[in-house]
Order: structure tokens, then C-alpha cells, then sequence
């Protein structure tokens, strides 16, 4: 599921589109990076997932990636 969010933006969504569809994010590191904070979904059970939004400087989403932290 996690990886499927990833499918539902678009470059021409701005930071107000991704906070409308995802919610407010769980941190934001800087104007442009949203994290979402996604549980233990690797199926280890070890390590924290994310979800870290990227934007471009006009505001309008850039990429996505997952992380463990």
C-alpha cells in the first residue's frame, strides 16, 4: 500500500494538493520536503518507514521516495 501512494501524485500537484490527498505530514524539514511517517512496513519489523515528498521551488510536487530510518 505504501508504495502505491507514490502512484497517486503527479508533477502537476502543488504542496496544498499532496497536504489535501495525504493529510499534513507527519515533519517538514525544509520548504520543500514533506515526511510522512509510515509505521514498520517492510515486514521486518525493525526499522521505521517514510514517506519524504519532494517539491520543486514553484511549490509543485518533484518526487517520492520511501526510507527507513
Amino acid at each position: 500500500m505504501a508504495n502505491d501512494i507514490q502512484g497517486l501524485l503527479s508533477k502537476k500537484m502543488t504542496e496544498n494538493d499532496v497536504a489535501a490527498l495525504l493529510g499534513e505530514p507527519s515533519a517538514q524539514f525544509t520548504k520543500q520536503e514533506y515526511q510522512y511517517s509510515l509505521g514498520m512496513c517492510s515486514g521486518l519489523g525493525i526499522d521505521y518507514d517514510y514517506l519524504h515528498i519532494y517539491f520543486d521551488e514553484q511549490g509543485n510536487f518533484s518526487q517520492a521516495k520511501i526510507t527507513q530510518h
